[in-house]
């Protein structure tokens, strides 16, 4: 009598399981989609500075007096690393 119980209980399950896969096979149950990614397009952070056709640039230097010491820092000229060393200048 227990095999008989044990029996039904499980072909119930197997039954049950055949029909949730019938169900979703139909498309009764609507299936979750998602949707296409956006394309989020990150704005430059720097800004165009015009050069001569020489490779120089114009520079105005407003709001500062003779007697007055002008921090400047460079890192690269011609694509060589300056530490320490001379800085090539031509004044004009």
């Amino acid at each position: 009598m227990k095999t008989d119980v044990y029996t039904k209980i499980l072909l119930t399950i197997i039954a049950a399981c055949l029909v949730i896969q019938t169900i979703q096979k139909v498309g009764l149950v609507p299936e979750a989609q998602a949707s296409s990614p956006k394309i989020v397009r990150e704005e430059p952070k720097y800004g165009l500075v015009p050069v001569n056709a020489n490779g120089s640039m114009d520079v105005r230097i407003v709001g500062v007096s003779t007697s007055d010491r002008l921090d400047v820092n460079i890192e690269r000229v011609g694509g060589y690393s300056v530490y320490n060393g001379t800085l090539p200048i031509k004044a004009k």
